[in-house]
C-alpha cells in the first residue's frame, strides 16, 4: 500500500483468544486507507501465527515479529515501521467502532487538530460504562486549566489509545524503562506542540477490562517508584502549563489511588509473607510524598475522606484483611 492515511500500530502479547475480535474491528473500517501494523511481542502462544494467517488475507496488514520487550517497546517499534501520516494505537484485547478513523480523522481535518481525543466504552464482566470527555476543543494549554482537574481525574491523558496522532509529532516514543504511568508521561512530551487538541464526544474505543492476565492485573514493586515518578511528573508539568499557584488536586488523588492499587495487587498477587507485606506497605504508607498528597487531596475534597484516614494514619492491618478478603 502506498502512502497510507492512518497507521493503526496493535502490539500482540497472549491474545490468541482476542486478537481476532480486535483486528477484525480495525479492518472493518468506513474509510480503508490505512495500514494495521501487528507486532508480536514474542508472545509465546499462538498470537505470532494468527497474526501471520491474518496478514494473507489482507494486503493492509503487516506482521513483525521480535523478542519480548514490553508494550512499550512494542510501539516504539510500530512507531519505526509505520508509514501513515497519522496514527491510532489499539491494544489486541480491545476493539473499537467501525467509524473511529473517519470521525477522527474529520475531526483533525476539519479543525486542524494536532491532537484528536475521542471518548471510551468500558466493557466489564457485568456491565459496560462508558468515559465521555467532552465536545470541545482548545487553542492552547492555558484553556485547559479549569478542565484539568476533571480531565486527569478522568485518565483523559493517561492512554494512548483513544487518541490520533500526527506521527511526525511522537517519534521520539515511550519511555521503555517506566512500568507504569509511561502512557501519561508519553501524552504529556507531545502536548506542549499541541496548538489545537480536540474533544469528541463520540465513545469510539471499546476498552475490555475483563482479561485478568493483563499487566494492569500484576504485581511489580517497582509499580510504586512509578506512581510517584508519574505524580512528579505531573506536577512540574501542571505548574509549568498553569502557574506555580495551580494546586495538583487532581494528581495527588490519582498517586493515591495508585498507592491503594499497589497495597491491593501486593495484598492479592505478591506471594510475601505477612511480615514483608506489613513492611512494603508501611515504607509505602510513611513515604512523605504520599503523606503530602493525602492532605492536599482531603482538604479540596471531603469525598475522599476515607482513603486519606487509610494513608495517613497508616492502617496497614486493616488493608491488608480488606484485600484479602476481597481476593
Amino acid at each position: 500500500m502506498q502512502n497510507p492515511k492512518i497507521s493503526f500500530i496493535v502490539p500482540v502479547y497472549r491474545a490468541e483468544k482476542t486478537l481476532n475480535a480486535c483486528v477484525d474491528s480495525i479492518l472493518s473500517q468506513s474509510m480503508p486507507n490505512f495500514e494495521l501494523l501487528l507486532i508480536d511481542d514474542g508472545s509465546p502462544d499462538q498470537s505470532g501465527k494468527i497474526c501471520d494467517e491474518m496478514a494473507l488475507r489482507d494486503s493492509r496488514i503487516c506482521v513483525f515479529h521480535q523478542k519480548n520487550g514490553g508494550v512499550s517497546h512494542a510501539r516504539n517499534a510500530g512507531l519505526q515501521k509505520a508509514n501513515g501520516e497519522f496514527v491510532l494505537f489499539v491494544d489486541s484485547d480491545d476493539t473499537i467502532s467501525s467509524q473511529m478513523a473517519e470521525k477522527m480523522l474529520t475531526a483533525q481535518q476539519d479543525q486542524k487538530a494536532d491532537l484528536v481525543i475521542c471518548g471510551i466504552l468500558h466493557i466489564w464482566k457485568q456491565k459496560t460504562t462508558q468515559t465521555h470527555y467532552g465536545d470541545f476543543s482548545v487553542s492552547s494549554l492555558q484553556e485547559l486549566k479549569e478542565k484539568n482537574a476533571s480531565l486527569s481525574l478522568e485518565y483523559a491523558w493517561n492512554a494512548p489509545y483513544n487518541k490520533l496522532y500526527p506521527r511526525s509529532q511522537i517519534q521520539k516514543g515511550f519511555d521503555e524503562k517506566v512500568g507504569l504511568g509511561e502512557d501519561l508521561l508519553f501524552n504529556l512530551s507531545i502536548l506542549p506542540a499541541c496548538q489545537k487538541i480536540v474533544f469528541l464526544p463520540d465513545c469510539l474505543y471499546y476498552y475490555d477490562h475483563r482479561n485478568e492476565n493483563s499487566i494492569t492485573q500484576s504485581y511489580r514493586e517497582q509499580k510504586f517508584q512509578d506512581a510517584l515518578r508519574v505524580y512528579h511528573e505531573k506536577c512540574t508539568f501542571d505548574h509549568w502549563a498553569f502557574g506555580k499557584d495551580y494546586l495538583p488536586t487532581a494528581e495527588s488523588a490519582l498517586l493515591c489511588g495508585d498507592v491503594i492499587r499497589c497495597i491491593q495487587r501486593l495484598v492479592q498477587k505478591g506471594g510475601k509473607s505477612p511480615e514483608e507485606e506489613k513492611k512494603v506497605i508501611k515504607s509505602w504508607l510513611c513515604d512523605s510524598e504520599v503523606q503530602k498528597a493525602s492532605k492536599i487531596m482531603y482538604r479540596q475534597s471531603p469525598t475522599f475522606f476515607a482513603i486519606w484516614l487509610l494513608i495517613h494514619f497508616k492502617m496497614t492491618g486493616l488493608m491488608r484483611t480488606a484485600f484479602r478478603l476481597q481476593k
